[in-house]
């Protein structure tokens, strides 16, 4: 006879190795989630502090571009020309409107301009100076800037030189420093955020990868499980009808009552109980093609209550139930036995209640028992092949039952009713839908 294919050491050093996998698969995401927020905090800092250096830099680049300009003004009108002022500055405007430069004029002593070139968008005399920093007045103007030079020191005679001179300049450079600074900020913030995406996206893959390569891993097993089944109950099934055959021919020649038949009759019910694992078994390894065609689900109900309960009435809400939907008929038919035969099990003298419903594109068979509940933490395990919290049961009915709703594409679910019992969910979703 075949044996089994683990053994419970093998069963437990593979519960560890999966284990051991989990925790290095959670332990690995933890490490590249703090890493990417790590690495997000720091793109993020270093973008907002080079922003926020760029706008303190905004008044020495400001300051410098006018000393450039104001320089270069002075060594210009320092050189003598017979040349007008009008057309000096003109042509000095010219040859620096690239540098923001947009107006420039001499002003005396009493306010009056001597001599000007291009447009001003300001106006008026000059802000008190600041005899501590010593800096050139800058006025914002629009989108200006207004700097007011005062009279270099000069060997010429002071009725021949303006009082100050005003120039009106674009800041060219401190916008330009800006602009970069703002795109690069928000290439940053981006590059950033794409990073917490894409680390939010491995981390869900990761997990769905770990669940995934888990239960093809379990699947393995339960296939490896259902052939080594198979296989078992076709050995056993033909040696215990035998078996089976020819205690009922010694037990009808037997005396009632005496010791002999009494014994056989064990043989016999033991028989019945090996001939119901295997038909458990081989509905569990089950791997044909499923028969669907349009059923009737209250019908399937109402049969699989017969098969269960007899002539017992079976409590049934079909209100919302659809006439047909499409289905294998007895492989369903099977896993409500299974649901009605561990919900009579729960409660012998309470007839379960049943309901049937349409959800859309989904066909829902509820089973409510009467019994104690679901114990705590089986909601789970209880549609494990071979589970079972019953000292007479195999542990494959349930699972048998959420094998066919996998088959069809659906699930079976399990919790405690608040009013008492256990409430199964049978999900069956439509094939075309």
């Amino acid at each position: 006879m075949p044996q089994p294919s683990t053994t419970p050491s093998e069963r437990h050093e593979r519960g560890a190795h999966e284990t051991s996998l989990r925790a290095a698969g959670r332990w690995a995401r933890r490490g590249w989630t703090v890493t990417t927020a790590l690495l997000v905090l720091l793109l993020m800092g270093n973008a907002f502090a080079s922003f926020r250096g760029s706008h303190l830099a905004v008044p020495g680049l400001n300051r410098g571009q006018a000393d450039l300009l104001g320089a270069g003004l002075w060594e210009m009108l320092a050189t003598p020309s017979t040349v007008s002022d009008d057309v000096r500055l003109a042509s000095f405007l010219r040859s620096h409107q690239r540098r923001g430069l947009r107006y420039i004029a001499l002003v005396d002593g009493d306010g009056r301009v001597r001599a000007s070139a291009g447009n001003a968008l300001g106006d008026g005399p000059p802000p008190a100076h600041d005899p501590i920093s010593d800096r050139i007045p800058l006025v914002p103007v629009g989108q200006r800037m207004r700097a007011y030079f005062p009279e270099p020191i000069s060997p010429a005679p002071a009725p021949a030189r303006p009082s100050y001179m005003v120039i009106e300049f674009e800041p060219v450079a401190a916008v330009r420093l800006v602009r970069n600074a703002r795109r690069s900020f928000v290439l940053s913030v981006t590059g950033a955020l794409v990073l917490a995406v894409a680390a939010w996206v491995f981390f869900r893959t990761s997990i769905r990868y770990d669940d995934a390569r888990l239960q093809i891993e379990q699947q393995r097993h339960l296939t490896q499980l259902g052939e080594m089944s198979a296989v078992l109950a076709h050995e056993i099934r033909n040696p215990l009808a035998s078996l089976k055959g020819h205690a009922q021919l010694a037990v009808e020649r037997l005396a009632d009552g005496s010791r002999e038949k009494r014994c056989i009759e064990h043989v016999i019910a033991d028989a019945n109980r090996l001939e119901m694992l295997t038909t458990d078994l081989l509905s569990f390894a089950r791997t044909a093609p499923l028969d669907v065609a349009p059923v009737s689900p209250v019908e399937l109900v109402r049969m699989a209550g017969h098969d269960v309960l007899g002539d017992a009435s079976l409590a049934l809400e079909a209100e919302d139930a659809p006439a047909s939907w499409p289905m294998d008929g007895a492989r369903v038919r099977q896993a409500l036995v299974n649901l009605l035969d561990n919900a009579r099990q729960a409660a012998p003298g309470a007839p379960p209640v049943v309901r049937v419903a349409q959800q859309g594109s989904r066909l829902v068979i509820e089973v409510r028992d009467n019994g104690p509940g679901l114990p705590p933490g089986s909601e789970e395990r209880i549609f494990d092949a071979f589970f079972t919290t019953r000292t007479n049961g195999t542990g494959l009915g349930l699972a048998v039952a959420s094998r066919v709703a996998e088959q069809h594409g659906g699930a079976i679910t399990a919790r405690n009713d608040p009013a008492g019992g256990a409430v199964f969910r049978m999900i069956i979703p439509h094939p075309e839908r």
